[in-house]
This record gives C-alpha cells, structure tokens and sequence, in this order.
C-alpha cells in the first residue's frame, strides 16, 4: 500500500525528538540573548535538520506568536538558522 501524503509530511519519533530537544535550546536562546539591532534573534542550529524538523519548528512558534525566517547559509545548508521576530512588528519596526 502506498503511503499517503499526510502520513509522509508527518514526523517520525526521531524527528519529534529533535523538535523537542531544538525547541528547548531554541526557548533558553530566546530568553537569555537580548534581542538584535533589527529587534530580532538569530538562531544558529547547532545541526542541519530535515526539511520536516524545520516546518515543525517554524509552525510552533509562528503558532506562539513569533515570525520565523530561515537563514540560509549557502545552497549546500538548507537551514542552519532561524530568526525570529514578534509577530506584532510591523515591516517598519524590523
């Protein structure tokens, strides 16, 4: 049987590990750095996670309030930072 599209966008239980373990080292850098000159911060991956682990974090904490743009590095780096910006920001404000 040919699995279906749902079922192929959803994490297995590595991939929800590792959105856990990147959610908590992701929530400690929110809290501890003081946010950059733009208003934002910058979160350096301290690995490069599948395509899936990075919509999951993006759909969690754009869910919480936050807007989240990738930083690509180069092509060769899919993700290997996310920066992050209170959702109420206007355009002018970043």
């Amino acid at each position: 049987m040919a699995i279906t599209p749902e079922l192929a966008r959803k994490l297995v239980p590595d991939e929800e590990l590792q959105v856990k373990r990147l959610e908590e080292l992701i929530d400690g850098h929110l809290r501890q750095t003081p946010a950059g000159y733009s208003g934002g911060w910058t979160y350096n991956l301290p690995e490069t996670p599948s395509e899936k682990v990075v919509r999951a974090l993006i759909g969690l904490y754009t869910a919480a309030g936050w807007k989240v743009k990738r930083e690509h590095g180069d092509q060769r780096e899919p993700a290997n930072a996310l920066y992050f910006t209170p959702a109420e920001y206007s355009q002018e404000e970043i």
